[in-house]
């Protein structure tokens, strides 16, 4: 029983957690001002590699890859910052249910102890 009030008490923090993660608020200013920022700087690069590179052909794949490369790292910060749309909540909590419905199946309870809605016989969440 000790085990369970534990497991629960873990699983209620975590709950917590993911919910304070979720609620919590992005700065979607920054986000879209380093968007720009980024667009109007790649807009400008190639400019200066004509300066810099006396007009030679090369500064088309270098501007390229220097494009690719940084608009990259603008994606990945959209991802860090947006994390639940491409972490697999719903696998997770299948797996919490099933962990839980496993623990309530080995604990001694009888089942008129046991609140509705969760274990064996509860319905999909």
């Amino acid at each position: 029983k000790a085990e369970i009030n534990r497991n629960l008490l873990e699983l209620t923090t975590c709950c917590r957690f993911m919910d304070a993660l979720y609620k919590g608020p992005l700065p979607l200013i920054y986000t879209n001002f380093t968007t720009k920022w980024l667009g109007v700087w790649m807009l400008l690069l190639p400019f200066v590699l004509w300066r810099e590179l006396k007009g030679s052909p090369i500064m088309i794949p270098i501007t390229g890859l220097v494009a690719v490369f940084y608009f990259g790292i603008d994606e990945l910060e959209h991802q860090i910052e947006e994390p639940y749309s491409i972490l697999p909540i719903e696998v997770a909590c299948a797996a919490t249910k099933r962990c839980i419905s496993e623990m309530l199946q080995r604990d001694s309870l009888p089942p008129s102890a046991r609140k509705p809605g969760i274990g064996p016989e509860a319905t999909s969440l």
